[in-house]
């Protein structure tokens, strides 16, 4: 898996570094200066990595764009993406095995063995994805979620 702070920066994101160091000017913890080489560095920086270095020894601020709501939302969207992916494993490979069962002929259904705990296992992911959205639409700004 790839460092995050080797991913490649976006546009918004340098945006984004200069507004907090723009912040950080304000409330006087940089000069005319230091701003100005600080975010010079914040536009030609190519990796995340290098945007974390221009703000590392500032105390942390929350960059402009940030919130709990767009954590959310992409959580949701994440969440629905596997529950849809692993329903349709779920539905795949049960509908095989029972076709299997059916050309088979054979009495007793076994199908059910695979059946029973995937059925679990799917209600689990679906359920689970409901207790962390019900957490994250209750997360207040500037705590942590519980």
């Amino acid at each position: 898996m790839r460092s995050p702070a080797r991913i490649r920066a976006s546009d918004a994101e340098r945006e984004s570094v200069v507004g907090v160091l723009r912040g950080h000017y304000a409330a006087g913890r940089l000069n005319q200066r230091e701003l100005e080489a600080r975010a010079s560095r914040a536009y030609t920086a190519e990796r995340r990595g290098e945007l974390l270095v221009v703000l590392a020894d500032l105390p942390y601020q929350r960059p402009r764009g940030f919130s709990r709501e767009l954590i959310a939302r992409r959580a949701a969207r994440v969440h629905r993406f596997l529950l849809r992916g692993h329903a349709a494993t779920f539905a795949a490979v049960n509908g095989l095995l029972v076709g299997i069962w059916l050309l088979t002929g054979e009495g007793t259904f076994w199908p059910a063995l695979y059946l029973v705990p995937s059925s679990a296992l799917l209600t689990w992911h679906w359920w689970g994805g409901r207790i962390v959205a019900r957490r994250l639409s209750r997360w207040r700004v500037g705590s942590r979620p519980t």
